[in-house]
């Protein structure tokens, strides 16, 4: 019965590798040719042009084209390394990928320090650049999709195909199943289904059409495009690389704390012992190494002999006793050693004034049963309190965190030891 569950999945399987093979290959993106003579520019945005040259999925270039086009139509200014904006709010004559980086330059500027330099375009710890990314994809998709020049992988026709192949082989592969019971019958072919789903449609996407083909070859031979287009080509790498639209070093920071723009670097404790635990946990684990430590060593000066005077036997068990008593002491020492530095610490905290920069989760609570890491717990936090240009983060309690974003200024109370935060006042 075994090897006849084996043969079903193996042909149910090829046969739907099959179908979904030949529907892949049949949806491939035909990749545009420049004419042979130069053309003239087109209607189409420099976003656009991004997804059309670039086998329809946008890059990196289309954020940087679509600013650099925002400031030939002086929505906004770059100049010497900064960039801000001249308009600000919604504007109905802007597409809405056009607005999400008109805000996207907005949300970073602060008006006290004059224009925000192009590296703090770079999304920080808590904001959630995949999401916005998808975002404005999707805005660009959408707009190529409503002028004909992309479309959808997979149509109507190509999903009807691709799920009727997946559901007659999961299908084949239930029926053998019904010889255990009508339960494993089903259950096998959900699980069939899904699974071939999601491996046949997993290239999902944009594809060409016969208008987007043809766009895409007249920009390809445009032989002088304006910067906003020559970015968009990926012709113009510098360029490109000025103006990030990506997730920023958390090492390397612009900060605008004092009235003006300048560089911080941050180092963060390392995920171990003793940063971020509190107060009341290091004085227990103190307390434990002093108990166990301390009283295995007294435990074992009474109830061994410690001067070796018996047989070669007796003297090596003896060397082996003092080991473990001199280990039990040592562990002890330790312990009195965290418990000092602890009491220290938590007697005498450190208060601190100034701009966060950084918001990222640090630790996380977790079950052994967990597939998925569960909430984080504490998260680190760094602070440019301008009296350095280095600055090491600090640890924050989940209860703690509300309020506390890139850019707000708080005052915190701290332990320097544990780098852990006890208390948060936001400035008015």
């Amino acid at each position: 019965m075994i090897i006849i569950v084996l043969i079903a999945g193996v042909l149910a399987a090829a046969g739907f590798a099959w179908v979904a093979t030949s529907i892949n290959r049949a949806t491939r993106t035909n990749q545009p040719q420049p004419y042979p003579e130069p053309t003239l520019s087109g209607p189409e945005t420099p976003a656009v042009v991004n997804l059309l040259v670039n086998g329809w999925t946008v890059t990196s270039d289309a954020a940087a084209a679509t600013l650099v086009d925002l400031t030939a139509k002086e929505y906004a200014v770059i100049h010497d390394g900064t960039a801000h904006p001249l308009r600000t709010g919604v504007d109905l004559g802007l597409r809405p990928y056009e607005q999400m980086v008109l805000d996207r330059l907005a949300a970073v500027q602060q008006p006290a320090a004059g224009s925000a330099p192009l590296e703090a375009l770079r999304f920080r710890g808590s904001d959630d650049s995949a999401a916005w990314w998808k975002r404005f994809r999707d805005e660009i998709t959408f707009e190529a999709r409503a002028a004909g020049l992309s479309q959808p992988r997979y149509g109507k026709r190509e999903r009807r195909l691709m799920r009727g192949s997946a559901a007659i082989a999961a299908l084949l592969f239930a029926v053998t199943l019904l010889g255990y019971s009508l339960g494993a019958a089903a259950g096998g072919f959900v699980l069939a289904f899904g699974f071939a789903l999601v491996v046949g449609e997993r290239r999902e996407g944009e594809r060409d059409t016969p208008a987007g083909l043809a766009a895409a070859s007249r920009w390809l031979s445009v032989t002088d495009p304006s910067p906003a287009y020559a970015t968009a080509l990926g012709k113009t790498p510098e360029l490109s690389a000025a103006l990030p639209f990506s997730q920023a070093d958390r090492r390397t920071l612009w900060s605008s704390y004092g009235g003006y723009w300048h560089r911080i670097h941050v180092s963060y404790p390392p995920d171990k012992f003793p940063y971020g635990i509190s107060g009341v946990r290091l004085l227990w684990m103190a307390a434990l190494m002093i108990g166990l430590g301390g009283g295995a060593g007294v435990f074992l000066t009474r109830v061994f002999d410690l001067a070796p005077d018996a047989d070669a036997f007796s003297i090596g068990v003896t060397y082996f006793f003092d080991a473990l008593c001199l280990a039990g002491f040592v562990v002890a020492l330790f312990g009195l050693r965290i418990a000092v530095r602890a009491l220290l610490d938590i007697s005498a905290p450190e208060t601190v004034s100034g701009q966060v920069q950084w918001v990222e989760a640090w630790r996380r609570n977790t079950h052994p049963d967990d597939t998925e890491p569960g909430p984080p717990w504490l998260y680190y936090v760094a602070i440019d309190d301008g009296r350095t240009d280095r600055t090491t983060a600090w640890g924050l309690p989940d209860k703690l965190l509300a309020g506390v974003t890139e850019g707000v200024t708080i005052t915190i109370r701290a332990r320097t030891w544990s780098r852990r935060i006890i208390e948060v006042t936001h400035e008015q």
